[in-house]
């Protein structure tokens, strides 16, 4: 008996010593995986490698919590799709839970999908530029355009028609109208291929789709689409949410202003797939007479994202009817009644007294876009590629009073033995249209030097023709009969490498070699009769240097020298009795940038020298746009300062 109470004693001591030591090696780790606002990350990859090469991994819960039960030391490693991998060497565990807490730094290369790289300046590029990110653009939105969200940026001024930035709007850039600023989203250019204006009024709330907007000034680096004279703007659309969630959102204002959106979004799913999208619906009265605003607009997106790959679906558009106001006033009317709007007025016989207004003298478009883009990281190489289709239609109406019955081919109407020449018109102006096409690009990077071969491809097919939907002492208009009929056919590549070099760490040495084709066809009537037959191919060799010098953390210094060129518009080429030739811009810089904790700052002194610059004669077209004509030499001079001051966090 004595021999079997010795063995059950030895058994429970050895019992009990195993359990204390195995209690002792239960050490933990513990901590918490936040992202550079403080919020909890989910699903973060947690590893301890031990010095013996033991890999010992957990996950962060819903909190960013994660508990690694372990007594081993070694390199503590923090992985996530949309962060950047931290690692902290080193790393101890004791009965006491040793504790670490590790922020993430967004992963910038995921959420700027590097299809959009080609176009966008570096950090160290050597040129003006500022970037809107999204939680300002989400601060300042209540549903106006994107000039007007733009308009307390450096050398921008925007304006609008209605006085809101709801209906029609305008940005300049350094003084250059639209037409010489080169607006992409997602790497895919959205001026107009005849015009080179962006219509804004066609893509209502837009900002709420937009991850930032980089604006660059001045010629800037190579782009798709038309020449950047006074600048190019950039929009990214949004990023992959990491969380489920969804909202809905109510603005009201002025001028019977009122915007409805709702957005969804379904998080990484399976850590790799994301679905979102939005819809909204915006009216306005305007704070111009009768220039109202009634739009609506959506945005979906859905794709796949990991490490090396990255596949992503976009569908958005819009649908607006805006009532004209783009006519201007006198100055006696500026001081009398300035909200004036002569668009849709009927006078009375002497052409004096406002009897009424026509009640659809109105803007009526619908433009729907689809993207696909696609990347693939293979080492230092990363391939790009975005297809994408435009599809754009509409027009506008407006009530002609007293107007020339011929230049609508309408016969002269014989009443009671008299010849009527003139009589009150009601006619369409229709504008049909599909642009589509392709961009690739082939990044390498590596610690000294990075360097991007792109190329790209578009075609625009458009239709414009004119319709007589109702004429004074004729009722019996044939049905789709056109007054006017015309085609124009634009087709757009180009070609470019871009190189930018580090030899010591303070310096950059930046390279930027574009080749731009374009073919652009017009044949058709035009409105007033006119025969249209223009058939003409532009080249143009637009090469970029510059250096850039980083005196500390804290300073740089860059200067650059850029060329730009440009085509002339559809209308330049249709409203002028003489040749219009293409323009081109040498465009040097230099300029200094400081940036601190409280405080950033920057001053850049440009000189733009113009060859064949297209400047206005003083004289309209019939649809109102400035008729233009070449003049051999002019330049823009001027110093751009700035200073951005923060003296609390809040």
């Amino acid at each position: 008996m004595a021999y079997f109470f010795k063995r059950i004693f030895y058994t429970v001591a050895l019992l009990t010593v195993t359990s204390l030591t195995a209690l002792t090696a239960q050490n933990k780790l513990t901590g918490r995986i936040t992202n550079t606002q403080g919020e909890p990350i989910i699903g973060a990859n947690v590893v301890l490698t031990t010095q013996k090469g033991q890999r010992i991994g957990s996950a962060s819960d819903k909190n960013g919590f994660y508990t690694l039960s372990t007594a081993n030391e070694g390199t503590l490693t923090v992985s996530h799709l949309m962060y950047q991998t931290e690692t902290v060497k080193n790393v101890k565990a004791n009965s006491k839970n040793s504790q670490y807490n590790i922020q993430m730094k967004a992963d910038e290369t995921l959420l700027s999908e590097v299809t959009i790289m080609p176009t966008r300046a570096s950090q160290n590029a050597p040129f003006a530029q500022s970037t809107v990110k999204k939680d300002q653009i989400q601060r300042e939105n209540y549903g106006q355009n994107i000039p007007q969200l733009l308009q307390n940026q450096l050398s921008v001024v925007s304006t609008s028609d209605d006085g809101l930035g709801l209906g029609y709007s305008y940005m300049r850039v350094r003084g250059s109208d639209a037409s010489r600023t080169n607006v992409t989203i997602n790497n895919i250019a959205l001026n107009d291929s005849e015009s080179g204006a962006v219509f804004w009024v066609n893509m209502p709330d837009l900002a709420s789709s937009a991850a930032d907007i980089n604006i660059q000034r001045g010629a800037g680096t190579s782009t798709n689409g038309s020449g950047a004279f006074g600048g190019s703007v950039n929009i990214r659309t949004t990023s992959p949410e990491e969380k489920l969630g969804a909202g809905l959102h109510y603005s009201v204002g002025s001028f019977g202003t009122q915007k409805f959106s709702g957005e969804f979004s379904s998080g990484l799913m399976q850590k790799h797939w994301e679905l979102s999208g939005r819809l909204s619906r915006a009216y306005s009265d305007g704070y111009i007479d009768r220039a109202s605003t009634s739009a609506s607009s959506y945005f979906l997106s859905g794709g796949y994202y990991d490490r090396s790959t990255t596949v992503k679906i976009l569908a958005f558009g819009g649908k607006q009817k805006t009532y004209q106001a783009w006519n201007g006033i006198s100055a006696e009317q500026l001081k009398t009644d300035r909200r004036f709007n002569s668009c849709g007025a009927i006078y009375d016989a002497s052409w004096e007294k406002v009897i009424g207004y026509y009640d659809n003298e109105t803007d009526n478009y619908n433009q729907d876009h689809l993207q696909l883009l696609a990347n693939h990281t293979m080492g230092r190489f990363t391939a790009s590629m975005i297809l994408h289709y435009t599809f754009g239609r509409g027009y506008y109406e407006n009530y002609k009073q007293e107007a020339k019955l011929s230049r609508y081919g309408i016969d002269p109407v014989v009443i009671d033995g008299q010849t009527i020449k003139y009589a009150d018109v009601i006619p369409q102006k229709w504008l049909y249209n599909h642009y589509y096409g392709g961009n690739f690009s082939l990044t390498y990077k590596d610690t000294k030097i990075t360097s991007i071969l792109s190329g790209a491809y578009s075609r625009y097919d458009g239709d414009h023709y004119g319709k007589v939907i109702w004429a004074q002492y004729t009722p019996n208009i044939p049905k789709d009969y056109h007054f006017y009929d015309n085609k124009s056919i634009k087709d757009d590549w180009n070609v470019f490498l871009k190189t930018e070099y580090t030899p010591i760490k303070a310096l950059s040495l930046y390279l930027d070699l574009q080749y731009r084709g374009v073919q652009f066809s017009m044949n058709g009537t035009e409105d007033k009769g006119t025969i249209l037959a223009f058939d003409h191919n532009y080249s143009f060799f637009n090469p970029k240097l510059g250096v850039n010098y980083q005196i500390n953390e804290s300073q740089r210094a860059y200067a650059s020298y850029s060329r730009a060129s440009k085509e002339p518009n559809r209308s330049d080429i249709k409203d002028s009795d003489i040749e219009i030739r293409a323009e081109y811009l040498d465009d040097f810089e230099i300029g200094y940038a400081f940036s601190s904790k409280n405080v950033n700052a920057s001053a850049n002194v440009y000189y733009m020298n113009y060859t064949g610059q297209l400047v206005p004669t003083g004289e309209l077209n019939s649809t109102g746009y400035l008729i233009r004509e070449n003049v051999e030499k002019s330049y823009r001079l001027g110093i751009e300062i700035a200073v951005d001051y923060t003296p609390v966090k809040w």
